[in-house]
């Protein structure tokens, strides 16, 4: 019998940016009408374009089924893209801040200062993700 870790949901779920996701769905579109089209003539680069349409294509699907972020009750998982994700724990955070551009900066009580970033965030959701992250450090 299998011992298997049991299902924790996620405290607060971060969203992504809706212009973020509608972009990346204008350019699968596109490239899709370009492989069709080369598929059409019987070109031979619509092979090669096919590799990267399909890698293209099932981002924008993985964009649209992951949240940006997920905030458990002792780390943070944020999830990039397809082949980007990082978690950071709240046990050694000291304080996080802001700047101008609304970027977030962990400082950690050994002295190392992360920065998060927050490129596809929805921008109503970054105060959130800021609140929830102080609220799990106290």
């Amino acid at each position: 019998m299998k011992n298997s870790t049991p299902f924790i949901p996620p405290l607060y779920n971060i969203e992504r940016n809706p212009i973020l996701i509608a972009f990346s769905g204008l350019i699968t579109i596109v490239l899709i009408f370009i492989n069709f089209t080369l598929f059409e003539q019987m070109n031979p680069a619509g092979f090669m374009l096919l590799i990267i349409t399909s890698i293209i294509s099932f981002q924008t699907l993985w964009f649209l089924l992951n949240p940006f972020a997920l905030v458990y009750q002792a780390k943070i998982l944020i999830k990039y893209s397809i082949f980007k994700s990082k978690e950071w724990y709240f046990i050694d955070v000291l304080k996080i801040s802001f700047d101008k551009k609304n970027r977030i900066f962990i400082t950690y009580k050994d002295g190392e200062i992360v920065k998060l970033s927050t490129f596809g965030i929805k921008p109503s959701h970054l105060s959130v993700l800021k609140n929830e992250i102080e609220k799990n450090i106290s």
